[in-house]
């Protein structure tokens, strides 16, 4: 791109309020730049002259702003891409950052992000500073001891942030000091040293151990450690001060001389000693390539992750990879669309054509792709050549054998006419018919680029015309009969000749394909291998790297810096071990390579032999009798092999799996929440509804003890007797449910809350909302009373507005969005452990309730204490509309039980604990409910492993937990379900009702629309939020497409019916002509009343099928050449009469095809009927489903509505007015929404309809007729 492309600066990364945003302008610039770049990115403190200095590198005064007040002038990053100076055909890209710690910046880690996007984005990174390298301008660049909490070189997780950061140096930038006002002497000693020399010592570590010497060394360690190649530039002030303002404007002369010589060794240093960008691997950066990892990183730090630049490199090269496949198929279509001439003379020319196009695109593929992990791109790439290639195969079969017929056509049509003129029809004729063929054949086969098709298609023709040579043969009245016999054979043994012929052919032709394969995946590995011998960059590039810490190692051993020697041996070890395997990696790679190429073509040699043995066993067979054999034998197999999975799919659903004791289901390792496989695997073969109840609380009050109760065991959810939290993460346990029969009961035991062994508090926090979010019964343990202090321990609830949402927008307020927390939370049950006290307020007695109750009443008063000690009680209130209160007893009084309560038998417990523990279980399991989620969706075992994986994926990505998103991917896994469970049952019903071929199209369309009813009630019964009608619509176009397949089955099973019957009810006829019995005077209309009798014997065979006409009318098309031959042959007819009889003849045969018409209307017509109505039972079905999900969001909706309406009640009578006007208004937005969706019901189903309409009439209408046919169904609804 020239200077002129670009005259000035663009912002690429935009700062605005604190957010980072990328410019798309400057993307669209970049995607234009093809040519690598050289990145020079510069950083530092506000009003420091940053943007005079990249000016001075664009080789222009003005262009980036300058500014002269005390606020920071540039905003965010902006760039200046300009032709090298240097280095023709490539870019400088100039990155321009805003000042670091302006004053007017709330926000200091948006300077954090600043600083490390030029570093990740830049080959070469100027930090620009005034005065000298002091202590003060080391604390300044403390940005750089901040780099390893925002940066990350791997993906891994496992990877701490010291092994993270010794990678840093392999893709840091060249990192250049640029002194500003620079008024001291460059001496050390009393002697001269370089500006680099100078740096040099100013990174100098102190030695001590002490927090004032870490501090020191800590910048000086990260510069030293991060950045291998370090430069130092100092600049004299440029002029006098008042003139500073004016610095843009003034001309060179006017500038201080040794500034202006300081500036032109700068920008040569830069010109000349800048490397291009370069990523990880020798991957040469672009314009484009640039682009992406502004997008990756920028996303990333968007979304509250780190930026990554092993993701950075994978996403792009997903992009180019993607892009390169493409790029190289494009390249073969070019090629093979310049170079073939279809069709070609012999299979081996196209072979030559393609391989030799093959080997271009396998060049630009491997040329242009980088990080092609375990080779799916180039594996791609080799799948859709050979596609294309199959395609080109395909395509040069047509044009062959198209171009055959129309020369078969062109040649042997004077022979056909003579033969319906009766030429051939005299004694001496079969002779002349042979000779004459003899000549055509000879004629056709002297063609020029016939292509490969032409013997068999020649073979085809004059198989075709056997009928006609053997009627003709046996109306040969000069031949005796042992030569009609001996011709007879004669034509036989052609015809096995050309057979074995033809497959010897394709035996050739399959060799020929196998070795194409071999040398196409040996020119993969050969290309592949070549492009791995460039991995030497990477080794060398270790190499260097080990080199630089070797160097510093030694330098820290000298000074005495044991500790950090120590860790820096670490790092050099870890970089040797990774040089190894490196290198290991590089020759497995091409090995795996081609062991997979070699695995392949074993594979394809083993169906070649399979295919060749087969063709053995049919060789005297028709080549396309053949065919047809492998086909269906081929669908059979493909048949069976889907029904097997099938079957034992159904056998796992129906399978009840059988829990001996818990096991983790949310793993909380290092404070990272993970999801156990084995216990999602549980889960999903749950197929029954489930009741889910957890408990939560603090750590040692004996949550597990409750729930090894509710198992009905005394061992299953570990105890302990020590100060440690004993349960880590989350436990379950699933039972059959004891008092609701067809139901599972799940038990979730939570690890302790508040274990101060824990660095986190967070973590406790995601673990009780995880237990809020996946229950349908919520217990909370804790010890004592229900004091303050309790309800400070509770604090979590409190947090839940910010762990927590109902819905995906991300403009819902947290109040707005909790107050319909109500609508899907679980019931709350509060456990008071070891309760001493009795149950009295004012000396009259309470129930447990009205004791919870009186504890979350709200204390009156403003101040931000009581505000405090209210927020709990409040959200308690609002979120949980069904409360209880169990209190037990202290289990016994004696302490050496306690530490091993599970052994104790149940008479030495307290009585009053064992009553508390049978009235707290039966309560559980008479109203714990079944859980669901929104608009009253029952929870299965599976369903419920979806919300697990989902709620805790969405934590691991720095999200919060969204009930509408996990509802919409729940939904999404089980609508994809139920349609395959739909189509999969329509199927089963269609093969069992079915007894191919039916007698007619009707009676297969009404078993048809029987099997299509109970399908769409299947798929209706276990689909859920189905908005927009996709899985409904998607269902439709799968059912349509089985029922075309039966359609087709059933027209194949008539035809091959029919042929069969008509072939035994024929031989008798066609026995007599080949015998001659017709080639006598009166012979035409004994050939009459024999094929009237074959009609009358075909009309009588029963089930004939919806081929019957078509079968018969082209066997009696076929045998007009032949009755035209004993026609013209009969010598008791003149010819008038001759004349009369053919017309006879074409008038039946048009009466039959008029007849064969109509009943193909007649079928088209039945198969409209039956489209329609299937699109009347779909919507018949979701009629009925739209109403029930209505009436479930109606009844969620009182619920909320009921509940709120009764705490703001509440709120009103305490006094708390301030409260009760926030909940008023979104009360009062509630009752709103719901008498709207309550009186507007003929409208709110009209407007699913109309989407269901949308979703459905994509479907092809073959008839306008129909169209307004559903238009009248739609509106009679809606009426």
């Amino acid at each position: 791109m020239a200077s002129d492309h670009m005259p000035g600066p663009v912002c690429l990364i935009e700062n605005i309020d604190g957010k980072l945003m990328v410019n798309q302008e400057a993307l669209t610039i970049l995607s234009a730049l093809t040519q690598p770049v050289v990145v020079v990115a510069i950083v530092g403190l506000y009003r420091t002259g940053k943007s005079y200095l990249m000016n001075k590198l664009a080789g222009k005064k003005q262009g980036f702003s300058l500014g002269s007040t005390v606020q920071s002038h540039t905003k965010g990053i902006w760039m200046w891409c300009v032709p090298h100076p240097e280095k023709p055909n490539h870019t400088l890209v100039l990155l321009d950052t805003q000042g670091l710690g302006g004053v007017e910046k709330e926000d200091n880690e948006n300077d954090s992000w600043i600083f490390a996007l030029a570093i990740l984005l830049s080959s070469t990174f100027i930090y620009n500073s005034m005065g000298a390298i002091n202590q003060q301008a080391m604390d300044q660049l403390h940005y750089v001891t901040e780099l390893t909490n925002q940066i990350r070189a791997k993906s891994s997780p496992d990877s701490n942030e010291v092994e993270d950061s010794a990678d840093f140096v392999r893709f840091f930038p060249d990192f250049v000091w640029a002194l500003r006002d620079w008024i001291l002497k460059l001496e050390a000693d009393g002697q001269s040293i370089t500006a680099d020399k100078y740096l040099e010592n100013s990174l100098k570590l102190k030695p001590g151990t002490s927090q004032e010497e870490k501090i020191f060394n800590l910048p000086r360690v990260c510069i030293q450690k991060f950045f291998p190649k370090k430069k130092c530039f100092v600049f004299h002030p440029p002029t006098k001060w008042k003139k500073l303002v004016h610095l843009e404007t003034l001309q060179d002369d006017e500038l201080d001389s040794e500034f202006v010589q300081q500036v032109a060794e700068f920008s040569s240093y830069i010109f000349s000693h800048s490397k291009i960008k370069i990523l990880s691997g020798g991957i040469k950066v672009n314009g484009p390539r640039l682009k992406s990892l502004v997008l990756t990183y920028v996303n990333a730090i968007s979304n509250g992750s780190l930026p990554c630049i092993e993701n950075a490199v994978l996403a792009l090269a997903q992009i180019e990879n993607s892009a390169t496949v493409q790029k190289a198929i494009a390249h073969y279509d070019q090629q093979m669309g310049q170079k073939v001439q279809l069709p070609t003379e012999t299979f081996q020319e196209l072979l030559d054509l393609h391989r030799a196009s093959e080997k271009e695109a396998i060049g630009v593929f491997i040329r242009n792709s980088f990080k092609d992990i375990n080779h799916l791109f180039q594996k791609e790439l080799a799948a859709q050549l050979e596609k294309k290639w199959n395609d080109f195969c395909e395509k040069n079969l047509r044009a062959s054998s198209d171009h055959c017929l129309a020369l078969l056509q062109d040649i042997f049509s004077p022979l056909e006419e003579e033969v319906k003129q009766g030429v051939y029809s005299k004694p001496g004729g079969y002779r002349l018919f042979i000779q004459k063929t003899q000549e055509l054949k000879k004629k056709y086969l002297q063609e020029p680029r016939k292509g490969i098709q032409a013997e068999e298609i020649l073979q085809k023709y004059l198989m075709s015309k056997e009928s006609v040579t053997d009627a003709i043969l046996q109306t040969d009245l000069t031949l005796t009969e042992k030569e009609k016999e001996t011709e007879v054979e004669r034509v036989k043994a052609e015809s096995a000749q050309a057979t074995a012929k033809m497959l010897k052919e394709m035996q050739i032709k399959h060799q020929q394909l196998m070795e194409q394969k071999e040398k196409s995946h040996q020119e993969h590995v050969k290309q592949l291998t070549e492009k791995m011998e460039d991995k030497n960059q990477l080794l060398a590039q270790q190499e260097s790297i080990l080199a630089l810490k070797l160097q510093e190692q030694e330098q820290l051993l000298k000074e005495g810096f044991k500790e950090e020697r120590i860790k820096l041996q670490k790092e050099i070890q870890d970089l040797q071990m990774r040089s190894i395997e490196t290198s290991t990696s590089v020759k497995l790679v091409i090995a795996e390579f081609a062991q997979d190429a070699k695995k392949m073509l074993e594979e394809m040699q083993i169906k070649f032999q399979q295919m060749m043995e087969q063709k053995e066993k049919c060789h005297q067979k028709h080549v396309n009798q053949f065919i047809e054999k492998m086909e269906r034998d081929t669908e059979q197999l493909f048949t069976e092999q889907n029904r097997t999975p099938a079957l034992n799919f159904q056998e796992i659903m129906t399978f009840r799996p059988i829990m001996m004791a818990p096991i983790c289901l949310v793993e909380n390792h290092k404070e990272q929440l993970t999801v156990n496989p084995s216990a999602l695997k549980i889960l999903d073969e749950i197929t029954q509804p489930v009741v889910v109840v957890a408990i939560a609380g603090l750590y040692r009050t004996g949550k597990s003890y409750l729930m090894n109760l509710l198992a009905g065991q005394k061992h299953g959810f570990r105890l302990g007797s020590t100060v440690r939290s004993e349960t880590k993460g989350i436990w379950m346990w699933c039972v059959p449910h004891p008092s609701k029969p067809d139901h599972t009961l799940i038990l979730l035991d939570t690890e302790g809350l508040g274990d101060v062994k824990k660095g986190d508090t967070k973590n406790d926090s995601w673990i009780f909302a995880l237990a809020v979010l996946l229950s349908s019964t919520f217990v909370y343990n804790s010890m004592g009373t229900i004091n303050q202090q309790a309800l400070e321990q509770l604090h979590y609830v409190t947090e839940l507005t910010e762990l927590i949402r109902t819905k995906s927008s991300s403009g819902t307020e947290e109040v707005d969005d909790s107050t319909e927390f109500v609508g899907f939370f679980p019931d709350f049950i509060w456990t008071v452990r070891d309760f001493s006290l009795e149950l009295k307020i004012d000396k009259s007695p309470i129930t447990e309730d009205e004791y919870l109750e009186d504890a979350l009443k709200l204390i009156p008063g403003r101040n931000p204490k009581i505000q405090n000690s209210n927020l709990p009680r409040e959200c308690i209130r609002r979120f949980f509309p069904k409360r209880k209160c169990f209190v037990f007893d202290r289990p016994t009084s004696d302490n050496s039980f306690l530490y091993q309560i599970e052994e104790v038998p149940e008479h030495q417990l307290d009585c009053n604990f064992q009553m508390k523990l049978k009235k707290f279980r039966s309560y559980i399991f008479s109203h714990a409910k079944t859980k669901t989620v929104r608009e009253g969706i029952i929870i299965t075992g599976k369903r419920l492993a979806t919300l697990v994986e989902t709620y805790v994926n969405t934590i691991n990505s720095g999200a919060v937990p969204c009930l509408e998103n996990a509802v919409t991917t729940l939904a999404q896994c089980e609508n994809s379900v139920a349609v395959q469970k739909a189509a999969d049952h329509y199927s089963k019903e269609m093969a069992q009702c079915l007894r191919l071929p039916t007698d007619t199209l009707q009676e297969l369309l009404d078993v048809h629309a029987a099997c299509e009813r109970k399908a769409i009630a299947l798929f209706m019964e276990h689909s859920f939020k189905d908005d927009k009608r996709e899985f409904q619509k998607n269902l439709l176009d799968i059912i349509g497409e089985k029922m075309e397949d039966f359609v087709l089955q059933n027209e194949e099973a008539s035809d091959k019916y029919c042929q069969a019957e008509l072939k035994q009810l024929s031989e008798p006829l066609m026995e007599n002509i080949s015998r001659g019995i017709f080639s006598v005077p009166g012979g035409h209309a004994l050939y009459l009343e024999a094929k009237k009798k074959v009609e009358q014997d075909y009309a009588q065979v029963p089930r004939k099928g919806v081929k019957a006409n078509e079968v018969l009318q082209t066997f009696l098309q076929s045998q007009a050449a032949i009755e035209e031959s004993i026609l013209q042959s009969d010598k008791g007819l003149t010819d008038a009469e001759k004349a009369i009889a053919v017309e006879q003849a074409k008038k039946e045969a048009a009466e039959k095809e008029q007849e064969l018409l109509k009943h193909k209307n007649q079928e088209q017509q039945q198969k409209m009927e039956a489209q329609q109505r299937t699109f009347q039972e779909h919507i018949a079905q979701l009629e009925m489903k739209i109403k029930k999900e209505r009436e479930n969001l109606l009844r969620e909706l009182e619920r909320i509505l009921e509940h709120n309406l009764k705490i703001q009640e509440e709120l009103l009578m305490q006094g708390f007015r301030k409260q009760y006007e926030k909940l008023k208004k979104e009360t009062d937005r509630q009752q709103e929404e719901y008498e709207k969706t309550k009186n507007n019901e003929r409208s709110w189903f009209s407007r699913l309809l109309e989407e269901a309409f949308r979703a459905l009439s994509t479907v092809s209408l073959q008839d306008l007729e129909l169209f307004a046919e559903i238009m009248k169904y739609l509106s009679l609804l809606n009426k």
